[in-house]
């Protein structure tokens, strides 16, 4: 296994900033992007996410991409904002779910105290491996004592640069709940699902809900 300070792809040396290139990608493939995955079904995981949260809760949606996640948990009941990297994503998921959207990075959130449950589905994958961990604690800092972190990553090996310029990580189980047990979280549950998109059934996706 590809440590955290080890590079999958050799180009990423070159790269001063694998995150830029990520929001230039999600910049200008939003329609794009949109199209493809707002349409992603995840009842089940959010039948999940209702049973560990109180009703009317604070949600912050870390990564909020189509606005797809945001919409359907505030249909739910639940007080939720959205933020992005991508300002063109947020511009969509904002027209899309009615729900106040802001573009910031994960590597820059800054909110204290301020949200019940975060929900982070397929974001924190495009975060380097060498900023996980604090990306992971700036959330905890959001979260009220008790609050809730539900993330989704690929499970795989390593980390790379995607030809498309995105940097993706992937996470063996143990190794992922590695980084969030060192973050102050502990893992409530984490399970391992297909992708709910036709076009891409053989990605693995890695759930864990954490306190």
């Amino acid at each position: 296994m590809i440590g955290a300070e080890e590079v999958l792809n050799p180009e990423m040396a070159a790269r001063p900033d694998p995150t830029e290139s990520t929001v230039q990608f999600y910049d200008s493939h939003a329609q794009e992007y949109f199209d493809r995955t707002v349409s992603a079904d995840l009842s089940p995981i959010y039948d999940e996410f209702v049973k560990r949260v109180h009703a009317g809760a604070k949600v912050l949606d870390a990564g909020c991409g189509s606005g797809r996640d945001v919409r359907n948990l505030h249909l739910r009941g639940f007080d939720v904002m959205g933020i992005d990297a991508s300002s063109a994503l947020v511009k969509l998921a904002r027209q899309y779910s009615g729900v106040t959207c802001r573009t910031m990075r994960l590597e820059n959130v800054n909110f204290v105290r301020r949200f019940d449950a975060i929900w982070a589905c397929a974001s924190l994958l495009h975060v380097p491996k060498t900023k996980l961990a604090s990306v992971l604690r700036r959330l905890k800092a959001g979260l009220v004592e008790g609050g809730l972190l539900y993330a989704s990553v690929q499970v795989g090996n390593g980390e790379m640069l995607a030809p498309d310029g995105r940097y993706f990580a992937y996470f063996e189980p143990d190794e992922f709940t590695g980084f969030l047990v060192k973050a102050g979280f502990g893992v409530e549950a984490d399970w391992i699902s297909e992708d709910t998109l036709a076009s891409q059934r053989s990605l693995r996706w890695l759930n864990v809900f954490a306190r």
